[in-house]
């Protein structure tokens, strides 16, 4: 188990109490703007955890830190210096001078008791719902590889390997504003994992401070038609080689394994969507959605 060497987060637990700030804080970042040294601190928590709890080095985020604050990239794990490679594209337009603050790990959002839903003034995001989406096999087991997606935010998010779980306040959307889920809100969401198949469901926002959703997903598979369009072997074959990808990356992490798992799933993506346009029907579409987007699928 890696330690941190700074003051951001003390261990594993703490790490993963200070994620949804760190997500809310770089997504800002990307948005508005903000300091260097407030993107490199986000970016080095998502990047530290997303290792932590996959396996996965993000050569993307690590190269982020890189460009952001060497100081606190040379704090990062041999195997995520190493596997640094481009910056995300706006953070080498991020301002910002000056010696950064003494780190204070975020502070949850800071919500009055269940039924209180007066307004009073506060940061939106200090009213919002934690909400966690729970993943589960057939069994009850939580489900490695799987993935949730907000239908109006359009990219999907990994749940974690070990609990099946993922976990926000907040969702982005495709304009760069920041919507936060609220008491009330009923947010349509997509849960899917490659052998699992897709559903789709509506998630209602009941309680202030946290809830908890629990999806289950069943195991699934497909067959071409005889006489069916090309694309559509081409899609169970790239289809086969993503769910052997992502078993392989779950029963060993490396980042050979999950580049395999990003080559096979958008290998999958164009295929899927040539077999259903050429009347691949509902196995086609759930393919698509799977790999790519609601907005390139339908």
């Amino acid at each position: 188990m890696i330690w941190m060497s700074l003051a951001l987060a003390q261990s594993p637990a703490e790490l993963a109490t200070a994620i949804p700030g760190a997500e809310r804080q770089l997504a800002s970042c990307e948005a508005r703007g903000c300091p260097r040294h407030v993107a490199a601190r986000a970016a080095w928590l998502i990047a530290l955890d997303t290792y932590l709890s996959t396996g996965v080095a993000d050569g993307e985020l690590a190269a982020t830190v890189a460009e952001l604050d060497a100081d606190l990239f040379a704090s990062f794990p041999d195997v995520l210096r190493e596997a640094a490679t481009e910056p995300l594209a706006w953070s080498t337009q991020v301002g910002g001078t000056g010696d950064p603050p003494a780190p204070v790990r975020p502070t949850p959002p800071d919500v009055g008791p269940e039924g209180d839903d007066e307004d009073d003034g506060r940061d939106p995001w200090r009213l919002a719902t934690s909400l966690t989406i729970e993943v589960l096999g057939p069994d009850g087991a939580p489900l490695s590889g799987a993935f949730v997606r907000f239908l109006d935010e359009q990219e999907s998010h990994r749940a974690h390997s070990m609990t099946g779980r993922w976990t926000g306040s907040a969702r982005y959307l495709p304009d760069g504003s920041e919507v936060f889920m609220l008491k009330g809100d009923t947010l349509p969401i997509e849960v899917f994992a490659p052998g699992y198949g897709y559903v789709r469901e509506d998630v209602e926002i009941t309680r202030r401070r946290r809830q908890l959703h629990t999806v289950t997903l069943q195991p699934w598979s497909f067959v071409v038609p005889d006489g069916s369009h090309p694309a559509g072997e081409a899609t169970l074959a790239s289809y086969t080689k993503w769910v052997a990808a992502e078993a392989e990356l779950v029963a060993e992490p490396t980042r050979e394994r999950e580049q395999a798992v990003l080559d096979t799933r958008r290998e999958t993506a164009p295929h899927a969507r040539d077999w259903y346009d050429n009347d691949g029907g509902e196995d086609a579409h759930i393919v698509c959605l799977m790999t790519a987007t609601p907005r390139y699928c339908d």
